[in-house]
């Protein structure tokens, strides 16, 4: 699956897409309450997140990608 990552970046609409949906699902994330998580929140959460840093790292921004990486080291 991670090798997919380099040809997505190829093409900056698919990382774009990628990118949104993610962030789409990330929206959702935040709108549940503890009672309504599922058992695996977190590791859908840090997936996600995982997922976002990859997008964002191939994108160049390297910050925001490292803010990503250290969201899901704090899991």
């Amino acid at each position: 699956m991670w090798n997919s990552f380099t040809i997505i970046a190829c093409c900056e609409s698919l990382l774009n897409s990628v990118l949104d949906r993610v962030n789409a699902t990330l929206a959702e994330f935040d709108r549940l309450d503890r009672h309504q998580r599922r058992r695996y929140f977190y590791d859908d959460y840090c997936l996600a997140m995982l997922i976002k840093g990859t997008c964002l790292r191939h994108k160049r921004d390297g910050d925001e990608a490292l803010d990503c990486f250290h969201a899901v080291a704090a899991q």
